[in-house]
This record gives structure tokens, sequence and C-alpha cells, in this order.
């Protein structure tokens, strides 16, 4: 019967894996493990902040004629 245990670890300076102390009471002496590595990122990204609607009402302004043709496009366009 396969069990897994999954916990929290860093290597030590000599590469050794650290398995706590309540882990290995579990373990039997001369006992077959499988062993099986996952290496993850030391940096964690902050969680992103959530965007609150409306933080830029009033603070731009679209003029009326913006969908016109510009004036300088008219050799262009026409």
């Amino acid at each position: 019967m396969l069990q897994a245990i999954e916990f929290p670890t860093v290597l030590t300076d000599n590469q050794h894996i650290d398995i706590p102390s309540n882990l290995r009471s579990q373990l039997k002496a001369n006992q077959s493990v499988r062993v099986i590595v996952l290496v993850t990122n030391d940096v964690e990204e902050p969680p992103k902040k959530k965007r609150q609607l409306g933080t830029l009402a009033g603070k731009i302004s679209i003029p009326d004629d913006f969908d016109e043709p510009l004036e300088d496009l008219n050799e262009y366009m026409y």
C-alpha cells in the first residue's frame, strides 16, 4: 500500500533533506521509501490588489469630435 506524505522543507548545507521528527517516527528502520522532489520558487509573489472601479472617474475626457476624420489624414483617405 502506498501512502503520500507532504511536508515543507529545505535542503541543508550538505544537500540533505530534513525530515520533521513527527514524520520520522512514522518510518521504520530499513523501510523502503520513494522521494519525489518538487522545487518551488524562493520568491513569493505578493497577492494582486483587487482593482476598484471608478478610480479614474472624471480624470479622463473624450472630446465630442473624437470619431470625426482627422484633417491630417484627408489626403490619404480621399
